[in-house]
């Protein structure tokens, strides 16, 4: 798991209310957010089912998936991922780490 950071309104459902988990798997197919708001620019329709976890799901919409890293040194990096499937219902984010 890799902890990334980032600025909500709501940050009751984040862990340590600035970060949450992100899973790092280089077999999976796609990167997966479960956050609309963790989105930038436009967050096109699609209709996609991917197979993994609960199964099989729908995938309504991919965009670009935001978030930030600290670096070794203390820097703050802006991570942008573009075609990631947004799914609510994921048990956490998930990296492809060859975007």
């Amino acid at each position: 798991m890799y902890i990334s950071s980032t600025n909500k309104s709501s940050q009751e459902e984040y862990w340590e209310k600035e970060s949450y988990p992100i899973a790092i798997d280089s077999c999976c197919s796609v990167s997966i957010a479960k956050y609309k708001q963790d989105f930038v620019g436009p967050l096109p329709k699609c209709n996609i089912t991917i197979q993994g976890f609960n199964g099989s799901s729908k995938i309504k919409q991919r965009g670009t998936w935001k978030f930030k890293n600290e670096d070794d040194h203390g820097t703050t990096h802006d991570i942008l991922i573009p075609n990631t499937s947004l799914a609510p219902e994921a048990p956490y984010h998930l990296l492809l780490p060859h975007w």
